[in-house]
């Protein structure tokens, strides 16, 4: 009885460690460090306005990965690839099939997704859950549809915006430490001011072209929340300020 207790017992340690190492290698491949949340708990769709058909970038929480369009095919060569990595301290994916190749993040919240594909292409995507603009109303959508990214703004230096969430509060600052993208303009980038008014049922806006200095500068130093727009480099090619007031006596 004695020998076949220990033989038991002997058989249940050696299926324990067995299981914590089991475990210990499941978390070194696919712990959070290597399958975040914020990758992981939305399939990402482009709002790339210059492309023909949807595309949309999934990771999934046992690392599997897909690029694909609404088509149907595989964006580029991104067939190749069915698994990732995500690396926190370099913010970095690493995707793996045939081959491996590595895509930057460079910016995300809840919604939106900024990536450096391998080829340094910049690419935008936003979470398939989210409505892509505020409810806003129909009369001011048309000019709001050109920057469909919305955010908080804030100038850091001149040819450069620093964009954070826009739920961005200053008392919290450091809970967004390394969220923060530092945008460059474009040469050509365009700043406007959009003004919508409704007064007793009168729809009317004013959409002017401002200079980019002084445009993020508030009395109360409160950050301003605009629509921005960008090209395939990560340049900021457009910025809509944009208020509104109802007015009804």
């Amino acid at each position: 009885m004695n020998n076949k207790l220990s033989i038991t017992v002997g058989l249940i340690s050696v299926a324990l460690a067995l299981c914590v190492m089991g475990i210990g290698v499941f978390m070194v491949f696919f712990g959070e460090d290597s399958c975040p949340e914020f990758l992981t708990s939305h399939k990402w769709e482009s709002c790339d306005s210059e492309i023909s058909c949807t595309e949309t970038i999934s990771f999934h929480e046992d690392g599997g990965f897909a690029y694909f369009c609404a088509c149907g095919s595989s964006v580029g060569d991104y067939d190749l690839y069915d698994s990732f990595e995500y690396d926190s301290e370099k913010r970095i994916i690493t995707v793996k099939g045939d081959g491996e190749c590595e895509i930057k993040v460079l910016y995300y919240d809840e919604t939106s997704l900024f990536l450096q594909l391998d080829d340094g292409t910049f690419k935008y995507f936003i979470n398939e859950d989210a409505i892509k603009i505020s409810q806003e109303y129909d009369f001011v959508m048309e000019y709001l549809e050109k920057a469909q990214f919305y955010a908080v703004i804030k100038e850091e230096k001149k040819g450069y915006l620093t964009i954070l969430p826009q739920h961005y509060s200053t008392d919290e600052r450091d809970s967004y430490e390394g969220l923060e993208y530092h945008a460059p303009l474009a040469n050509d980038a365009k700043i406007y001011n959009l003004y919508a008014r409704i007064e007793n049922g009168e729809e009317s806006l004013e959409y002017e072209e401002i200079s980019f200095e002084g445009a993020f500068e508030t009395e109360d130093n409160s950050y301003v929340c605009a629509y921005t727009d960008f090209n395939e480099k990560g340049e900021i090619t457009m910025v809509i300020i944009y208020g509104a007031i109802e007015i009804w006596e």
